[in-house]
Order: structure tokens, then sequence, then C-alpha cells
């Protein structure tokens, strides 16, 4: 077991966007709720993030834009069981419980640090 770090709050989109630089995209406008826990563990960590979007505005192309005061919710998973041979970080994103992607870099070593070993779009990979 080992350490578990939980919050919760408000992020204006817009401000996001501007801190990293990514204003010009005009990706996503509004406001997110969101309710976060870290667990960090010998080896490893895990994240988890869930976002209430309801009052954003998602500026992608059918079927993942969204409007402002439409139902939506946004899951992202990071984690890491970084201590054993042959590690993959996962990071997975869902929307909806609908829209999936799903990341696996293989931790590698040496001088190819991380490859990608799998990506999966539209369904889960695993579960």
């Amino acid at each position: 077991k080992g350490i578990v770090i939980g919050g919760t709050g408000v992020v204006d989109l817009e401000a996001v966007a501007d801190y990293i630089n990514w204003s010009e995209f005009d990706v996503a406008t509004g406001s997110a709720s969101w309710d976060a826990s870290l667990e960090l563990f010998t080896g490893g960590y895990g994240l988890k993030v869930l976002a209430d979007i309801a009052q954003a505005q998602i500026n992608l192309p059918p079927p993942l834009a969204k409007t402002t005061n439409q139902l939506g919710a946004l899951t992202l998973e990071l984690g890491c069981d970084c201590s054993q041979p042959g590690a993959a970080m996962d990071l997975s994103l869902i929307m909806d419980e609908q829209w999936y992607v799903d990341l696996g870099l293989l931790l590698a070593g040496g001088p190819e640090p991380y490859r990608l070993m799998g990506f999966c779009w539209m369904e889960p990979c695993h579960g």
C-alpha cells in the first residue's frame, strides 16, 4: 500500500490553454469540475481524474464535439508499476463512457527509453 492524495476543484479551460500556449488551437472553452486522486506506492503511481464537462464546449470534430450545457464526463487514468522489469506506463482517456483512447508506453531504458506498446481508439484496449 501507499499514500493516496485527493482533491477537487473547478478549472477554467481558457486559462489552461493560455498557460500551456494552446490558445490558438481553441480546443475547449468554459469550465470543468474535477475530482482527482493520486496514489504513490513503492516503484509506481496511479492517477485518476474524473471531470464533469457539462459547462465546457469542446471544439473538435464529431463525435467528440460538445456544446455548453450538454452533459459530459471525462475520465483520465495514468499509472505505472515502474519497479517491474518491462513495465508499461498506461494512459487512458474516456469521454462519456463511449469514446476511448488507451495508450501503453513500454519503459525500455537504454537508447530508446520509451516505446509505444499499444494504442486503442473508440473502444477500450482492456476491460
